[in-house]
């Protein structure tokens, strides 16, 4: 039985740390980190999170977390899930709303003899709560940005 995935199981359960939140400069998203002692050279997953519900789930690979964010504030010619998320994100500013962002440290591992291949369990923790996600919004028929409407169809 899969666990419910709310903001406190994160905390408590997983360890997600709150470091900072959104904010709107001019026309401009940025991610305001007021944890700065949340190491940055690590892969992570992190949660953007409004009004206590979690409405994003991703993974940061070896570059850190900040690299990461810093796709969804400039977009270029990234992939749509950045802009999806930027435009979520100043929708929910504009209607008056915090967008929280946790973060959850993952190691890597070695694995084999030599230790070359790594095993990265950011990757595989973020899998996971993006099918529990999935399989909550569903049911509740409440959608985070993790997905369009045609997105969960192939899901």
């Amino acid at each position: 039985m899969e666990p419910e995935l709310t903001l406190e199981f994160l905390r408590d359960e997983l360890g997600f740390k709150e470091i900072g939140k959104w904010e709107l400069i001019g026309d401009k998203i940025f991610p305001n980190i007021t944890d700065n002692n949340v190491p940055n050279d690590q892969c992570a997953v992190y949660a953007f999170v409004v009004r206590q519900k979690i409405m994003y789930i991703g993974k940061a690979t070896y570059a850190g977390y900040k690299s990461r964010f810093d796709r969804y504030v400039n977009i270029g010619n990234t992939k749509f899930t950045n802009f999806r998320c930027n435009q979520k994100i100043r929708e929910a500013i504009a209607s008056k709303d915090d967008v929280l962002i946790y973060v959850h440290l993952a190691d890597t591992y070695p694995c084999g003899k030599s230790g070359i291949i790594k095993i990265n369990l950011a990757e595989s923790l973020e899998n996971k709560l993006v099918k529990i996600l999935k399989h909550q919004d569903e049911a509740k028929k409440d959608y985070s940005w993790n997905w369009t409407e045609n997105q969960l169809k192939k899901f």
